[in-house]
């Protein structure tokens, strides 16, 4: 079984969100759960476009400040933030960031709601 079907069939299983970049195009996804959708009413194609455009702007520029420092510095971190859902409801999420290595030299980000 390749690893994407393995993941996609964990992922539909779960309820915790997973979201994945490479420092290609960091700010944009290569993979986000389905469980996204299914808890926040957010279309994930737009989410792939611009992956901040959901957050609460009184919340953007401190999540920015904090995935960016990641990428920059390789620093864990943890926050929590307000997101706002496409029936304009405001929900809160509580997000990890870390990056991975492989043994090729490919990094991932990776955040975890």
């Amino acid at each position: 079984m390749k690893k994407e079907c393995l993941l996609d069939k964990i992922t539909e299983k779960i309820h915790e969100l997973i979201f994945i970049s490479t420092p290609d195009d960091p700010e944009n996804f290569i993979y986000i759960s389905p469980a996204y959708k299914r808890l926040f009413a957010i279309d994930i194609e737009d989410l792939q476009n611009n992956s901040f455009v959901y957050i609460h702007i009184n919340d953007r520029d401190y999540v920015k400040k904090k995935f960016l420092n990641l990428i920059n510095t390789g620093e864990e971190y943890s926050i929590e933030y307000r997101i706002i859902s496409l029936d304009r409801s405001v929900k809160w999420m509580y997000e990890i960031g870390f990056s991975i290595k492989e043994h090729s030299d490919i990094i991932y980000y990776v955040r975890l709601a």
